[in-house]
């Protein structure tokens, strides 16, 4: 049950502006390709389902680089060491290189162009009011805390139907709130032992990232009060709202202009790849 952490916490996170890349450059590299031929839509397409993010080609970086790594630094010189031994050789001659070359050049050049796009929205300080009003909680910080009552094969390997889950759960969210201590029963009860092992402690999110069926809950949370039962993917859960910071404008901001990037991009593509065509 270790790997379950890295799918069933209470959020669905989004990588932020890096993962937008795919969503954004997509449309970008499919319309540009059919202006090309059936091999470069074909090319691009399988590189699309790959989810491969060129992104990290262009400054600025969207991520902190790592530390100086001298292995890795080592790694990078052989490729380009390998680089020049394929075009001594005339490997990027052959049809199937120029092909591949060719689509890694519609790729970074699909993503140039969304971050000229996307540097061309504004978003005002009213924006970014009217947003924080329109979607409450949507861009404060929560602390939560969690149990987690699998459906199926739970900790120890101990197998539970939808209904011996939803008892069990209920049977938790009594004890505590009849003066159980919440921490102890989710070390020794949740089945996510990963954040049980740390009384059920999750890591600070924003409402943003918090996956549908979670965030009304958690919104409508007061200080160390514990929801009732949600049913997620896996089965159930108990939040408790350790702390809450409300969103101003200003820690906002960031939030709420990729958010409205995001929306606007589409429109703004679309209209671009029309006024570039001949």
């Amino acid at each position: 049950m270790k790997n379950y952490l890295a799918h069933a916490t209470l959020w669905a996170l989004v990588s932020g502006w890096s993962a937008s890349v795919s969503a954004q450059v997509a449309p970008t590299a499919i319309a540009t390709a059919a202006t090309s031929d059936q091999q470069d839509v074909e090319g691009l397409s399988r590189m699309l389902r790959s989810r491969a993010d060129l992104a990290w080609l262009l400054p600025p970086a969207l991520v902190t680089p790592p530390p100086h790594d001298p292995i890795v630094e080592a790694e990078a010189r052989s490729v380009i060491g390998l680089a020049d031994v394929a075009r001594a050789r005339h490997l990027d001659r052959k049809p199937d290189m120029r092909a591949a070359l060719r689509l890694l050049e519609l790729a970074v050049l699909a993503e140039a162009a969304r971050r000229d796009l996307a540097a061309g929205i504004t978003v005002s300080d009213d924006d970014v009011r009217a947003r924080l009003a329109a979607k409450p909680g949507r861009y404060d910080e929560f602390l939560l805390s969690h149990i987690f009552v699998a459906v199926g094969e739970g900790r120890g390997g101990i197998t539970r139907t939808e209904e011996e889950a939803k008892r069990k759960v209920l049977e938790l969210r009594r004890r505590i709130a009849t003066g159980e201590d919440f921490a102890n029963v989710a070390r020794t009860e949740s089945d996510d032992a990963a954040t049980a092992e740390a009384a059920g402690e999750l890591s600070s999110m924003f409402g943003r990232y918090m996956a549908d069926e979670f965030f009304p809950f958690a919104r409508m949370l007061k200080q160390d009060e514990v929801s009732q039962p949600i049913r997620g993917k896996l089965g159930y859960h108990l939040i408790r709202l350790e702390q809450r910071i409300p969103a101003t404008a200003e820690t906002a901001r960031f939030l709420i202009t990729q958010d409205i990037r995001e929306e606007r991009m589409p429109d703004r593509i679309a209209a671009a790849i029309r006024e570039a065509k001949p």
